[in-house]
């Protein structure tokens, strides 16, 4: 019988073992590839051959037990597992890259527009707009809260604030300091 720690050494145990044969590792190969939710040496032997005997049947069980198949199998598992997990991860984090770039492009794109306002074209609302949009989004990617409350002898919620009814001299002072703010940090 194999001893699967001394090849894991030097190796993953789901590579061919030393004394293991060319058929008997692909046997393992034909196993090991099975979802592990239908994995069974009846359902692999059926993969590679399409149908099953009972001497294929005894040569692979006796395969698998020389040879530790569901321990590799197992190993195998937990190493596919880590490897999408690892390829997640790292696909989230450049999708969280590109979307504070975005954000703090709009934030940007909103100041810039602000400072040369032309009162015939986009309305301040329409720019306080952009700027909220881009913090909301630069927020959410970040992991922080969609609503900023601040105690400053009320609650201000910045998502339920009714911009329309202020005039376009309350708004340009509102996006002002919040420029002014943006461009500090």
């Amino acid at each position: 019988m194999t001893s699967i720690i001394p090849a894991a050494i030097n190796t993953d145990i789901w590579e061919k073992l030393p004394d293991e044969t060319a058929k008997a590792y692909s046997a393992f190969v034909v196993y090991m590839r099975l979802d592990p939710d239908i994995r069974s040496i009846p359902k692999a032997i059926k993969e590679k051959y399409g149908s099953v005997t009972s001497s294929k049947l005894r040569l692979w069980y006796r395969w698998s037990s020389e040879h530790s198949w569901m321990i590799r199998a197992n190993s195998w598992d937990a190493e596919v597992y880590r490897l999408k997990n690892a390829k997640h991860v790292k696909d989230v984090m450049e999708m969280e890259d590109r979307h504070i770039k975005i954000a703090q492009a709009l934030q940007q794109a909103a100041v810039k527009r602000l400072r040369t306002l032309d009162e015939n074209e986009l309305t301040v609302t329409d720019i306080l707009g952009f700027f909220l949009e881009g913090a909301k989004m630069e927020r959410l990617t970040l992991g922080q809260p969609n609503e900023i409350s601040k105690n400053v002898n009320a609650n201000l919620n910045i998502e339920a604030f009714d911009y329309s009814a202020m005039s376009d001299e309350e708004l340009r002072k509102i996006l002002a300091t919040n420029a002014t703010q943006s461009s500090k940090s």
